[in-house]
């Protein structure tokens, strides 16, 4: 008789399945959307995403009304992930924060992040899954 038992325990994982067992949140940022691009006083945003810290998207123009696709992913441990929009800034690290967010596990159902900072509001589309 086959034992399957130990064989199953040594499977390939997707990247949710292995935040699961780590205890870990996949977080992906679908899109964002400038409701008001004010971070510069003379032309648009130099957006930028970071997740926990980590640089993930951007920088990209953006101006009040636009949207972007921004269609990363990222998976981390956890059961929550911190999201935050920068304006790039020429300066060295004087670049303008435009909010963040915890993004959670969603089950996978779209969400919006409503951030703000800086003169700017943006949303932000998200899904989490554990």
């Amino acid at each position: 008789m086959k034992d399957n038992q130990h064989e199953q325990l040594f499977t390939e994982l997707t990247a949710a399945e292995a935040a699961v067992v780590e205890g870990g949140v996949t977080v992906r940022i679908d899109r964002i959307q400038a409701i008001k691009a004010g971070a510069d006083v003379i032309g648009a945003d130099d957006t930028y995403i970071t997740v926990n810290g980590g640089k993930i998207w951007g920088d990209y123009s953006m101006t009040t009304g636009q949207t972007r696709l921004v269609n990363r992913s990222v998976t981390t441990r956890g059961s929550s992930t911190r999201v935050e929009l920068f304006d790039d800034d020429p300066w060295p690290n004087r670049d303008d924060s435009l909010g963040g967010f915890t993004a959670v596990n969603t089950n996978g159902q779209l969400s919006r992040a409503r951030v703000s900072g800086s003169g700017s509001i943006y949303d932000v589309y998200y899904r989490g899954f554990a």
